[in-house]
């Protein structure tokens, strides 16, 4: 006996007459992971494969429509399957194939800049104007883990009127309704529905594939999702198709939604999400109204913004270079009237950054044989970005003044080469940013003075070189560059020293830090306790303000018994175990700057803490090297402030966020702020970890954790080191 959708109480059992607008409309699609636990390469063949039945389903049924996103997938077909790439344009002319999302790949929405969001966004919708002369509407973010509260006005502004998502699911984040207007930071706001029950209708793995299973699933969800739509008095979306590893609708899932449709006189019936979204388009021109969400919606899966921290780090150093790249390019152009043809270059290395943006590549929950793959990725794209920056600066450089004084024409290149003669070396330096930075530089000489221009001293300081070649040491200074502009600072000997003034000259010895117990500059002064190795005040200068809470700043290790994703933790809440000081140290203190190294160990770990304080930046500069061997482990960094009635200020894709200090482990993009309702407060920031949690004052940076890779807690899961390694190793 076949099962039927059951008729509601309302609903007459006798010649029923067909809906025109269903309640609940039946959305074909394929989610599609490019890579997760298998690579790029069997990701592209399951696109192919996918799209392939897909094409046949329309053309077989005149009633049915499909919606894929992620542009790089649409690329992929053009240029392997051309014939199907054709089918795929006649079906989007006619309607029926829905181009959703509007982004390269279905990527993270927390980690990547708000730069990187930009260009998931222009280079998608500007392949879709190309290929098949329109671009989404809808956006589509149907597995990504949370999103970020600046997202609505990118999102916007590249032409998405709506939003479909589907985490945080009713357990981690309560919403007033699944269709709702969710409003970013500025006020743009869109209609964003957040998906019911899964997106996708293909069986679990541990399912049995019994006769009818597929069937019953389908019909069941699509009884609820119609009650729901009936008693909430809003429509529903039913997502139908396999996923993951692509397939699509079913032969089994349309004949179900045609059954069902007969059965419910068409409440239930295929449709599109563009024409979900006109309908209620219309009905809020109408009078209509949805309830309202603002800020980040989140979270889901707080693991993946800790695990393979090295994938989050080479994100942001190849934002960080491309942007670079690409702005230098133009001030070159501008300042030499050289115009190098760098666009095709910078689109494919930035291709390769948002491919590797998807969901669970930057979170980190791939393999790691996948992790490998994307590593070379990002290796392509630092490599293009580079030679362009190389191209751009040498010939910017080359028209700085770098002339000196008395010397031949034919003799001014021996400048270059480094203290072959009595020359001094200039050294061009540019800041690709736009707006001006002061900021810590290592020169690749052992000057012993240095100027900007012929008598302007800038202070320097020896460091250690970290070869042991040519050089013994370095010089270091603190830069001050111009906003898309360059310095240029001269490199000197000791023969050459007295011209700079005694400001140019390393300092002579200083009191001891490591002894005294503390180090200072001219804006702060850093109190440890040398037996302890914890920071036991970090004071202003200014305001004699004490920042940090009495049981100081330190690192800590819990245990983390969760998954890679780390599945319904709001918050690592394992007890918490000190690290052993084996040794505090005095390593720098000059001119420049101040350096204490703080080892500790950790079992079979070790971990070296530097506190650097530099000339002029108000600003403890943390530096974490960690040599890691736990598993089930995780680390993070204390720094309690003494703050009162605290509020976080957090960064997000060309944003700001408030956020409440409630202990919720949360996304780091870069930076957050701890402030007080005066407004008085400190920032952190980090370029190693991307999570935090903030109780009250009581902030806990999560340096990184180290789970299984791609474990989602499944029963033959082991500690075999080989056979199941652990992320962040070594």
């Amino acid at each position: 006996m076949e099962a039927t959708v059951a008729m509601l109480p309302q609903e007459s059992t006798s010649a029923p007459q067909v809906s025109a607008v269903p309640r609940v409309v039946a959305i074909p699609n394929a989610h599609i992971d490019p890579v997760w636990i298998w690579d790029w390469r069997e990701g592209l063949r399951e696109v192919i494969a996918t799209f392939t039945a897909a094409a046949d389903r329309l053309d077989q049924h005149p009633d049915l429509y499909f919606a894929a996103s992620s542009a790089c997938y649409y690329e992929w077909v053009e240029e392997m399957d051309p014939a199907l790439f054709a089918r795929i344009r006649e079906h989007v002319a006619a309607g029926r194939w829905e181009l959703v999302g509007g982004e390269w790949v279905e990527p993270d929405c927390n980690l990547p800049a708000g730069e990187s969001v930009c260009r998931q966004l222009l280079y998608s919708q500007r392949y879709f104007q190309r290929a098949f002369g329109t671009t989404a509407t809808i956006g589509y973010n149907i597995d990504s883990f949370g999103h970020a509260a600046s997202l609505p006005q990118l999102y916007r502004k590249a032409g998405l009127r709506a939003y479909i998502m589907m985490r945080p699911g009713p357990h981690e984040k309560e919403l007033p309704a699944s269709l709702f207007r969710w409003e970013g930071v500025d006020g743009t706001a869109l209609p964003t529905y957040r998906i019911k029950e899964a997106y996708q209708t293909g069986l679990h793995d541990e399912e049995p594939p019994a006769g009818g299973a597929e069937r019953r699933l389908i019909e069941t969800r699509a009884a609820s999702l119609l009650s729901d739509a009936i008693s909430e008095h809003a429509p529903a979306m039913f997502f139908v198709g396999v996923g993951d590893h692509g397939g699509g609708p079913t032969q089994v899932a349309i004949d179900a939604v045609h059954r069902i449709r007969a059965q419910t006189a068409g409440d239930v019936a295929f449709g599109s999400a563009a024409g979900y979204f006109d309908r209620i388009s219309r009905e809020l021109a109408a009078g209509g109204t949805l309830p309202l969400v603002r800020g980040d919606l989140h979270m889901h899966a707080v693991g993946c913004y800790t695990a393979v921290a090295w994938m989050k780090r080479e994100n942001a150093a190849c934002e960080a270079a491309l942007v670079a790249a690409e702005n230098l390019a133009a001030v070159c152009e501008m300042a030499t009237g050289v115009r190098l043809d760098v666009q095709a270059t910078l689109r494919s290395a930035w291709t390769r950054v948002l491919f590797n943006q998807f969901h669970d590549s930057l979170g980190g929950t791939c393999t790691e044989e996948v992790c490998d793959d994307l590593r070379q990725f990002y290796g392509y794209a630092r490599t293009q970005a580079d030679t362009v920056l190389t191209r751009a600066t040498q010939l910017l450089a080359m028209r700085a003044d770098t002339a000196i004084a008395g010397t031949a024409t034919a003799e001014r290149n021996q400048s270059l080469n480094p203290f072959v003669a009595h020359f001094p070396v200039p050294l061009v330096v540019f800041n690709p940013l736009s707006r001006p930075v002061r900021v810590p530089l290592e020169l690749p000489h052992p000057a012993t003075s240095v100027t900007v221009g012929h008598d302007e001293p800038v202070p320097v300081q020896p460091i250690a070189s970290r070869e042991g070649t040519r050089y013994a040491h370095h010089g270091l200074v603190v830069a001050d560059l111009p906003a898309m502009g360059h310095r240029v600072y001269w490199l000197r000997r000791d023969a050459d020293a007295a011209d700079a003034g005694d400001a140019g000259r390393v300092a002579g010895p200083r009191p001891d830090p490591a002894t005294a117990g503390q180090l200072e500059n001219d804006d702060l002064v850093v109190a440890y306790d040398r037996s302890a190795g914890v920071v036991t005040s970090i004071t202003s200068k200014q305001t004699g303000r004490q920042w940090l809470a009495p049981e100081g700043l330190r690192p800590v290790v819990l245990p983390d018994p969760s998954d890679t994703w780390s599945h319904f933790v709001v918050r690592y809440e394992e007890p918490e175990q000190a690290c052993s000081l084996a040794a505090a140290e005095f390593v720098e203190a000059g001119p420049v700057r101040t350096v204490v190294r703080l080892r500790y160990v950790w079992d079979a770990s070790t971990i070296w803490m530097d506190l650097i304080l530099y000339a002029g930046l108000p600003e403890l500069e943390v530096k974490l090297r960690v040599d890691w061997h736990q598993r089930h482990q995780l680390l993070k960094l204390i720094v309690p402030l003494a703050v009162d009635r605290p509020v976080i200020d957090a960064g997000v894709p060309y944003g700001t966020v408030e956020r409440a200090a409630d202990g919720r482990e949360e996304v780091l993009n870069h930076w957050i702020g701890v402030r007080e309702p005066s407004g008085a407060g400190v920032l952190c920031s980090s370029d190693v970890g991307y999570a935090y949690d903030a109780d009250g004052g009581r902030v806990r940076l999560t340096v990184l954790r180290s789970p299984r890779y791609s474990d989602h807690g499944r029963p033959w899961t082991t500690d075999d080191p080989i056979a199941q390694p652990a992320t962040d190793q070594g």
